[in-house]
């Protein structure tokens, strides 16, 4: 081959490379953009920067969350529902993408579909990480959420109670569920749930202060007395910082149940005799 020869398929080929280099470089700095305003929180900025790269699919999970994050939060339904079906096809698979999707039709009025999606993937027993979903508190919690927003208050206490059974260690995620029982009413099922995280014993103050205002909420003072008096030693133990902080969050419950200082009389003057 000639050197002229080759100069001419270098520039052919430098001619169909550049606006694919280019398209790429584009498309490179749009989606750097919709992260920086993901970041600060400025999600229609981020939409629109999505917008001029709408022909884009996802490549990784990272990036399948994110358009569904940003579509989600422009209410367009449609694109959450599409991405998310996109995502699976692909099998970009998380429960976060089923949450994107059930939460899309919830979103809809649809809050049945909503829920035969979550029941699937229960039913499924195989998630992404090969784990099962039916374990998962996640999944039940999403559903409790769905059946309190149509009044199902018994649906959602069911699921709370399987929140609750699934936890394990997990503290944060039993109180969440016994918060969720407390917010529908299902008072009940929250005074079982409360008697038996009272009868474990915690290195820090603040789930017995929770109970205590828990317990008085149920009308038990006794049992929010006695899981009070239990964070007081560990009240002690904390940092000042740490312990000022705690106090503020639980003034309510300080206010309630901390030994009341004896109230000191002043002696009146003596009224000095007439002249």
């Amino acid at each position: 081959m000639s050197a002229h020869k080759y100069k001419i398929i270098v520039v052919v080929l430098c001619l169909i490379a550049a606006p694919l280099i280019y398209c790429f470089a584009k498309n490179k700095i749009h989606l750097k953009r919709v992260r920086a305003f993901v970041k600060e929180e400025r999600f229609a900025l981020a939409k629109h920067e999505l917008d001029k790269v709408s022909h884009l699919s996802p490549k990784n999970l990272d990036e399948c969350k994110l358009f569904l994050d940003i579509y989600l939060k422009a209410y367009e339904l449609g694109q959450v529902d599409y991405m998310s079906e996109l995502c699976l096809h692909k099998g970009l698979k998380d429960k976060n993408i089923i949450f994107y999707k059930a939460k899309a039709r919830e979103l809809h009025g649809d809050f049945a579909g909503a829920l035969a999606i979550l029941g699937a993937e229960v039913s499924s027993g195989s998630g992404s990480g090969g784990e099962n979903p039916a374990n998962d508190p996640d999944y039940f919690i999403t559903a409790a959420q769905i059946l309190t927003r149509m009044n199902n208050t018994q649906g959602a206490a069911s699921s709370y109670l399987t929140v609750f059974r699934l936890a394990g260690d997990n503290l944060e995620i039993k109180f969440r569920a016994l918060g969720g029982l407390m917010e529908i009413k299902a008072y009940e099922q929250a005074a079982a749930v409360a008697k038996t995280l009272a009868t474990q014993t915690y290195t820090q103050p603040v789930p017995y202060l929770l109970l205590a205002r828990i317990f008085h909420q149920l009308n038990d003072s006794s049992a929010a007395q006695t899981v009070f008096e239990k964070a007081m030693p560990l009240m002690a133990a904390v940092e000042e910082k740490v312990r000022g902080q705690i106090t503020q969050n639980f003034q309510d419950v300080f206010q309630l149940f901390a030994p009341k200082e004896p109230k000191i009389k002043s002696q009146s003057k003596k009224e000095l005799p007439k002249q």
